[in-house]
This record gives C-alpha cells, sequence and structure tokens, in this order.
C-alpha cells in the first residue's frame, strides 16, 4: 500500500484493477483493517451499511461524507 498520498492512492487502484478482478473483502474498524492485511489481501472496502450498523444507527442515511471520511482516516 502507498503512502498517504492520494495520488498515489489513485494509481495503486487504477493498477490494481488493470490487472483484472479484485477480491475486497470489507470492514468498518481499524482492527479489522489489519487483519485484512495480515491475512494478505491487497485493499479493502468500507461499508456505509456496516459503519451505520456499528455506530447503532439504521442504514438510511444518518452518516455523513464526513462521518465516513473520519473512519477511513482512523483505519488508515
Amino acid at each position: 500500500m502507498p503512502k498517504n498520498n492520494r495520488k498515489n492512492y489513485a494509481r495503486y487502484f487504477r493498477e490494481l484493477f488493470a490487472a483484472g478482478p479484485v477480491l475486497l473483502p470489507g470492514t468498518f474498524y481499524s482492527l479489522g483493517a489489519l487483519q485484512i492485511k495480515a491475512a494478505g489481501f491487497q485493499a479493502c472496502y468500507i461499508s456505509g451499511a456496516a459503519v451505520s450498523n456499528s455506530l447503532g444507527l439504521l442504514d438510511e442515511g444518518y452518516v455523513s461524507r464526513e462521518d465516513m471520511l473520519w473512519i477511513v482516516q482512523k483505519i488508515l
């Protein structure tokens, strides 16, 4: 994984997806991301519904873009 740089991440994912289909497990917290990395996956995704449920909310759009960004920053 590249350092925390937007252009490096964009390049990394373009190259990753250009090679063909990619299996991306999902997570909503830091420990899950570390376990995914330890299992050898190249990346993961963050589910908005999972984040909502982890905060005790229904998946009805209560989690904002800023909330998701906060979660991503904690995982990185």
